[in-house]
């Protein structure tokens, strides 16, 4: 696992987030999965230029049942070289908690870990809601 602040350009400007990336996964949706998994579908799919897939938000989740509200944004790649599974989160007022190392950063990043060691690699309902919207995306996208 790492923790680091990325840079990427959207629309000619840079933006800085925190992001947490598990290495060592079988597959880079395994954030995406357990979100899913927890919290039902996404709110927002969002799409870069560069990505193979789509990168996946929640918002307004309750991570720990405890009324403080999260917006949790997944990601991942897949190479022959690396292969890791992301997610970055922000507070309802849109403060990086990765970046900035805010309260509760730990608290988030061990309710991943823990996810992530107890997924149960059988359960497929995140991929039978994924791969036909992604399908989806990329036909409208070509027809464009």
């Amino acid at each position: 696992m790492s923790v680091g602040k990325y840079k990427n350009i959207l629309k000619n400007d840079t933006v800085t987030y925190g992001e947490v990336r598990f290495e060592c996964v079988h597959t880079a949706f395994i954030t995406a999965k357990v979100m899913f998994d927890h919290f039902g579908k996404w709110n927002r799919a969002l799409v870069q230029r560069d990505h193979h897939h789509l990168i996946l938000m929640w918002q307004n989740v309750d991570l720990f049942s405890d009324g403080k509200r999260y917006t949790v944004v997944t990601d991942g790649r897949e190479s022959p070289i690396i292969t890791y599974g992301s997610f970055m989160a922000f507070t309802q007022k849109g403060e990086d908690i990765i970046a900035n190392s805010l309260a509760g950063k730990d608290k988030i990043v061990n309710l991943f870990k823990k996810w992530i060691r107890n997924n149960d690699s059988n359960k497929r309902e995140f991929y039978e809601t994924y791969w036909p919207m992604y399908r989806n995306y990329t036909k409208s996208s070509k027809n464009n």
